[in-house]
């Protein structure tokens, strides 16, 4: 990781435990005040301002009067939004909670109770797992009846919904699964058998008025987890979501029966999956190691917790810094498994069509037509580069081990 780099995470370590500022030399800090304006655009990059400006007043760290500008700009507008969320999240609830149905909330306002600081953890939808099918066919022409509109979406498992108001447009996720199918049969049928049956805990975050339903300690643990591993399976996720699990678990250790997650790490084949994410955690975020059980067994070496932090770093926000940052394949690089990935890609991209097996071959066409043109047009870059990206990506997935099950005796 880049000098500048290191210091973000730890100025974000910081806005988390705010009684860290000790641990900060005056050379660290004179390091800061001349790196500030990079720093400032890492944290742009992962949408973290407000928690990076936090951190740079409680250490009084002298900025340009132009950085300083834009950063408050930016801790306004980000505040903002914030509100605005909150109100739309309200408004949402309350439909829900008008029809009945049994829902949860997942991420967003619900793990804003966890943060020192509500402003921190910025979010730009909100989702909602509806499992049963017909309440979710209820609920969305409920949504369609009060403004909102569709937008197709060849994910399997959500629907995007948009409200407009005030001059501004808002994002309702509904989704059907926790995740979109993955490569690996095993842990798609093992979500849906855990997270569609499972009753929802009462939350609240009085600050706002909210109250909700949501998953409980342990299963929300695991299903934050398996946020992190869906998008670093595409373009890849940014400190964000570290932070996430890294608030919840500090505020939640107590709650989480930690046996029985790691019996379902160790079912779904992401045991080191989560002895990395918990690595990184405790390594760069500050979550005390006493909070999880971490096992000797399936932990990852040093030198991947650098490299998977790297990938992190590099990523951004869900991957949106590097065009050529898509996907990565979990089965392996061969090119059957290339093929898996486009047939995959193929069926989320024409959910109904690929029903009818006879014209397979014509949408197998039409799918790589669109992906050409979407790295070509859209992404301003080219598939020899996603494909490389891809590769060079592929090697972290040797040391976690990914969807790899003991077999039980």
């Amino acid at each position: 990781m880049k000098p500048e780099e290191i210091l973000f995470c730890r100025l974000i370590r910081l806005a988390l435990h705010p009684g860290e500022s000790l641990f900060f030399t005056e050379e660290d800090l004179a390091v800061i005040a001349r790196e500030a304006d990079s720093i400032f655009s890492i944290a742009k990059r992962h949408s973290m301002q407000i928690a990076l400006y936090d951190s740079f007043c409680a250490l009084q760290v002298p900025l340009s009067p132009s950085l300083n500008a834009a950063m408050e700009k930016m801790v306004l507008s980000g505040s903002l939004q914030s509100y605005q969320m909150l109100l739309f999240t309200r408004r949402i609830l309350s439909i829900l909670s008008g029809e009945g149905v049994r829902y949860i909330l997942l991420k967003g306002a619900s793990l804003l109770p966890f943060y020192p600081k509500l402003e921190f953890r910025g979010y730009g939808d909100v989702d909602i797992l509806i499992p049963d099918a017909k309440e979710f066919k209820r609920v969305r022409k409920r949504f369609l009846d009060e403004g909102f509109s569709e937008k197709k979406d060849y994910a399997d498992h959500q629907l995007e919904l948009f409200y407009t108001e005030g001059g501004r447009r808002y994002l309702l996720e509904l989704h059907s699964k926790v995740i979109g199918s993955q490569d690996d049969r095993n842990l798609n049928k093992k979500t849906v058998e855990l997270f569609s049956g499972l009753t929802g805990n009462s939350g609240s975050f009085p600050e706002a008025d909210l109250k909700y339903s949501t998953f409980p300690e342990t299963e929300n643990t695991l299903y934050l987890l398996l946020h992190m591993l869906q998008h670093f399976l595409y373009s890849g996720f940014g400190i964000k979501l570290l932070c996430d699990w890294t608030t919840f678990i500090e505020a939640n250790s107590g709650k989480i029966d930690w046996e029985r997650y790691q019996n379902l790490v160790s079912d779904f084949g992401l045991a080191g999956f989560s002895n990395a994410m918990a690595g990184l955690c405790i390594k760069y975020l500050g979550l005390p190691e006493d909070k999880i059980l971490l096992p000797e067994k399936d932990r990852p070496s040093s030198d991947a917790l650098g490299e998977l932090m790297e990938d992190i770093m590099n990523a951004g926000e869900f991957g949106k810094t590097d065009t050529s940052r898509m996907l990565i394949m979990a089965k392996g690089k061969a090119p059957y498994h290339y093929l898996l990935q486009f047939h995959r890609q193929m069926k989320n991209r024409f959910p109904n069509a690929h029903k009818i097996v006879l014209i397979w071959p014509v949408l197998w066409v039409a799918t790589g037509v669109c992906f050409l043109w979407n790295n070509h047009v859209l992404r301003g870059t080219s598939t020899r580069e996603v494909l490389k990206t891809t590769r060079r990506r592929q090697h972290l997935l040797q040391e976690l081990k990914l969807f790899q099950t003991e077999k039980k005796k």
